[in-house]
């Protein structure tokens, strides 16, 4: 019967050892890029709270080059309790529902939103 040194068993232990913590690291990168990835309707929440605070150069910023001037229309008027309600994509274009209200009392409102370079974009310009 073959003997097994001490040695060579905590040298083949380490190696086995190695395998399952670079698995994990792995496997945590992957679950914090995701997280990190911003989603329309982290994009509209911050258009949304910007919005809220009358914020235009923030709305313009998370907007496509086309919804500028109606930025600069609905930038100034006066929203509060904006809720979003709810999102749904379909490839590179999102709409995100919303509740808020206004001086003419609680409204509904919806974003639609799309995907440019990589990144999500609020458009008010569609139609």
């Amino acid at each position: 019967m073959p003997k097994i040194s001490v040695v060579n068993h905590k040298k083949n232990m380490g190696v086995i050892m190695k395998k399952p913590i670079v698995y994990l690291v792995l496997v945590t990168i992957l679950i914090i890029m995701a997280a990190c990835a911003k989603g329309p309707d982290a994009v509209a929440k911050k258009f949304l709270d910007a919005w809220e605070k009358n914020d235009t150069k923030t709305m313009t910023s998370l907007a496509t080059e086309q919804s500028a001037q109606l930025i600069a229309l609905v930038g100034n008027m006066k929203v509060t309790d904006i809720k979003i309600i709810s999102t749904q994509i379909d490839g590179d274009k999102a709409e995100v529902k919303f509740t808020f209200t206004a001086d003419e009392g609680s409204k509904d409102g919806d974003l639609k939103m799309i995907k440019k370079d990589g990144k999500w974009k609020v458009d008010l310009a569609v139609k």
